[in-house]
């Protein structure tokens, strides 16, 4: 038992530990937390990928079909020229790599995407935005949400919550404990929320999708 626990907890061990009256049974919390950890995947996946999606089409429409590689987005401000480069220094890099004999390579505007961070995204919801970004474009991201709550959606409103799915989903990611976190129901409801207000069909994938998430959520702890 011993070197299990370290070989799978090392100084994490603790929290598992003085959560449960002995190691077997915090060794039963670690398991329990691992699958509702690895549930959540597919749910945090989709939240990812469809608020992804849905900026760059909205951006693509304001601003052009190459947007996020053109020189006038990139020097809106030096964080965001710095995450793109570094993206598409990581893409030509991974390409020559591959292809060593191969002529200049340039990232089309598809990889670029893909490859920045969900934290990059968010970012675009920040304040310092709002008369750019979100006006003419990524107010119009969540077409969903007028058809839920009979009103329009504001900047803070999106921000806040997608900016509570980021925290949420580094935790999950990085192999924490969620086990005590104030209500994991809320976050897997957050997360349901969120798409509801980008697709309504990608919602009801997802709600089908996730239902081992709910379930084990349901079941609590061991």
């Amino acid at each position: 038992m011993n070197n299990l626990i370290r070989s799978l907890f090392a100084d994490r061990f603790g929290a598992y530990r003085a959560a449960r009256s002995s190691e077997a049974a915090a060794l039963a919390l670690y398991e329990w937390n691992a699958a509702l950890c690895a549930s959540f995947y597919v749910p945090l996946q989709a939240v990812e990928v469809g608020f992804r999606n849905a900026c760059h089409c909205q951006m693509q429409s304001a601003y052009g079909p190459d947007w996020i590689i053109d020189d006038a987005f990139k020097g809106q401000d030096l964080r965001i020229h710095k995450e793109v480069e570094s993206v598409s220094s990581r893409l030509v890099a991974a390409a020559r790599q591959k292809s060593p004999s191969r002529g200049l390579f340039k990232p089309s505007t598809a990889e670029v995407v893909a490859g920045l961070s969900f934290g990059f995204w968010t970012s675009l919801l920040g304040k310092k935005y709002d008369r750019t970004f979100w006006r003419s474009a990524l107010n119009q991201a969540f077409p969903e949400y007028a058809r839920l709550t009979g009103g329009n959606i504001s900047r803070p409103t999106a921000a806040g919550k997608f900016d509570e799915i980021r925290t949420f989903r580094n935790r999950v990611f990085h192999h924490e404990p969620i086990f005590r976190r104030k209500s994991l129901q809320d976050d897997y409801d957050r997360l349901l929320e969120a798409v509801s207000w980008m697709s309504a069909d990608l919602h009801s994938w997802l709600a089908r999708q996730s239902a081992q998430c709910a379930t084990l959520i349901a079941q609590g702890p061991p």
